[in-house]
């Protein structure tokens, strides 16, 4: 599976587009499936940071920091 393949499938699950979880909004209905898919894409691809970033049009760190959250949070992995 690709990057863009888990963005749409994480976006189709919270009823989003993947323009959402690749846009600017930080609202938290949209931060939370975003910081998902990064974790997902990280899990089943061999991108690096770096290219996860730039595929949710972010910077490798948020990439790190939704990773991190992501792992914080029991019910999600």
């Amino acid at each position: 599976m690709t990057g863009r393949q888990i963005i749409k499938t994480v976006a189709q699950h919270f009823g989003l587009t993947p323009a959402d979880l690749t846009g600017r909004s930080l609202r938290d209905a949209i931060a939370g499936p975003r910081q998902v898919a990064m974790a997902l894409v990280r899990r089943h691809t061999k991108l690096s940071s770096q290219q996860i970033g730039n595929l949710f049009n972010r910077d490798h760190t948020t990439v790190l920091y939704a990773l991190r959250a992501v792992d914080r949070k029991p019910d999600l992995r």
